[in-house]
């Protein structure tokens, strides 16, 4: 059994738990924009941690769901909000995405560094996470919505 707490384990990694991190205003930007798209401003978002600052930027957002599979770099990772559509009603979903050109080493913390944006965006209907090895369009979103809401009525950024 584990009794170690969440914050003694970010002492104790230090510099490397980052991602754990939501205090100080590291992701006061992805809180704004998760705002935004609740309130029907945009359909989507993608914020990218800056290493130097220690916190993470919103570095697009758009309404089109061609323009959100269009947005990211293969050598990105990334991570944001998507507003979508299921059997008629709104919902909002996590999105994790991690570049074909990404390397092992920082595929891996993807993991950790998408605990912050996850934890500072309240109210989300699920997660959804496009790894290195995945297509990142249209298609394979809606497939994947369809198959965690269980149902065949899913629209993205709609």
């Amino acid at each position: 059994v584990c009794s170690t707490t969440m914050a003694e384990a970010a002492a104790r990694l230090g510099a490397r738990a980052d991602g754990m991190r939501t205090g100080g205003g590291a992701v006061e930007d992805v809180t704004d924009a998760w705002t935004k798209l609740r309130g029907g401003e945009c359909r989507w978002f993608l914020a990218a941690h800056d290493k130097a600052s220690k916190s993470y930027r919103v570095v697009s957002e758009g309404q089109t769901a061609d323009d959100l599979v269009a947005a990211p770099p293969p050598d990105a990772i990334l991570f944001g909000g998507v507003r979508v559509v299921v059997q008629g009603e709104e919902k909002f979903v996590h999105l994790c995405y991690v570049g074909p050109q990404v390397g092992v080493v920082q595929r891996g913390r993807a993991s950790l560094l998408k605990n912050a944006p996850f934890n500072a965006m309240e109210g989300a209907a699920g997660d959804f996470n496009f790894m290195h090895t995945e297509s990142f369009d249209a298609e394979t979103f809606t497939a994947k919505l369809q198959e965690v809401f269980g149902l065949p009525d899913v629209a993205l950024c709609q």
